[in-house]
């Protein structure tokens, strides 16, 4: 079935479960992919807490860190573990992921 006017059909794992499934967005930039191995034996699979699920959330200012870079969420993952399910309570800061490691981190 073809999504309204204006919006884009993006395939997913949604509901991370495994299940790629497609929903109508307004754009597919934040579509959720399959977690990505980690290493870490506390957490093998990560998954960007970018997916909307996480209880996690990129403050919009804080009182203890100022930066030129301004306030990032860009080294956030969740943790999964080997099967693919997630923890959405769970934080794991990669900062080996970017290499501009400058900035508020919150």
């Amino acid at each position: 079935k073809p999504c309204c006017e204006g919006l884009q059909q993006c395939l997913g794992d949604w509901h991370v479960t495994s299940t790629w499934s497609y929903l109508c967005l307004s754009s597919c930039d934040h579509r959720p992919g399959p977690p990505v191995v980690s290493g870490l034996s506390i957490c093998p699979k990560t998954v960007s807490l970018h997916s909307g699920h996480s209880i996690w959330n990129v403050a919009a200012s804080s009182e203890s860190c100022a930066s030129s870079d301004g306030i990032r969420g860009d080294v956030g993952y969740a943790c999964a573990d080997s099967s693919g399910a997630v923890d959405w309570s769970s934080i794991y800061v990669d900062m080996d992921s970017v290499t501009n490691k400058v900035g508020c981190f919150v």
